[in-house]
């Protein structure tokens, strides 16, 4: 089945609006764990409260707000934080055109747009003209009523865009007791080099799994498995019964 769209909007570099619908990229590949209480094996929920009463709050009734002093709250409405965006929340706008290096830890999370009925030809014109260029698009939006920047990147038949961090958000390298260059010896880095060369080959996605999803989904078909009654345990009266209320289900 299809994923719905994130946002609907439209592209833009230049004069050139491309209607777009963004999609997430990526999809859960995981197994939904609940949390149990080991006496009983009740299922945990957690639950919006108020701090103070300890009611449940409903998410219509939840505003949000800053803490200016301890216990004190600024009220920040929805007009305020569509305000202070200086980006229109209906557009990706293309700011700038860069060489294909941004380092990786910028990245955050990757999106996929989907171009709208009758602006195939732009949308291909784009991604061909990234590919060929070998350059990838800055671009500003808006996502949940924060402004984003985003890296858009034309790859196979997709263009993608892959929403990076902030400089502010990254945490700088002078934190941290790291060693200098000067310290490794000249033998030592060509050895290391071509140990990573003799090691290298082509990297595809495809060869590698989620292992530890694969192994939980056994585990958990086994213990299914012994909690299931077999087909083949039941006698001949309690076969012969199944069938006939399994034909009353399909009867009525």
């Amino acid at each position: 089945m299809k994923a719905k769209p994130i946002w609907k909007g439209a592209l833009v570099f230049g004069l050139m609006q491309i209607p777009v619908s963004l999609y997430d990229a990526t999809k859960e590949s995981r197994l939904s764990l609940s949390f149990l209480r080991q006496k009983d094996l009740c299922p945990i929920q957690y639950t919006r409260v108020c701090q103070r009463t300890g009611e449940e709050v409903a998410y219509e009734e939840i505003i949000r707000g800053y803490e200016y002093q301890k216990g004190d709250y600024l009220v920040l409405t929805e007009k305020d934080l569509e305000e202070i965006s200086f980006v229109n929340p209906k557009t990706v706008e293309i700011v700038q055109f860069a060489a294909d290096e941004i380092s990786p830890q910028y990245f955050e999370k990757p999106y996929l747009l989907e171009p709208a009925e009758g602006s195939e030809r732009a949308y291909a014109l784009l991604r061909e003209a990234l590919k060929r260029s070998g350059k990838v698009g800055i671009a500003r939006f808006v996502l949940r009523a924060r402004p984003r920047l985003g890296v858009l990147r034309g790859e196979n038949e997709a263009l993608y865009l892959n929403r990076i961090r902030f400089a502010g958000e990254l945490r700088s390298t002078k934190e941290f007791k790291l060693p200098l260059a000067e310290e490794i010896k000249v033998g030592e880095l060509d050895l290391a080099v071509r140990l990573i060369d003799y090691l290298s080959t082509p990297f595809r996605a495809t060869e590698y799994e989620d292992v530890y999803l694969k192994r939980l989904s056994a585990i958990i078909e086994e213990k299914t498995r012994k909690k299931l009654p077999s087909p083949l345990a039941l006698t001949e009266g309690e076969l012969l019964q199944r069938l006939e209320e399994s034909l009353k289900r399909v009867q009525k």
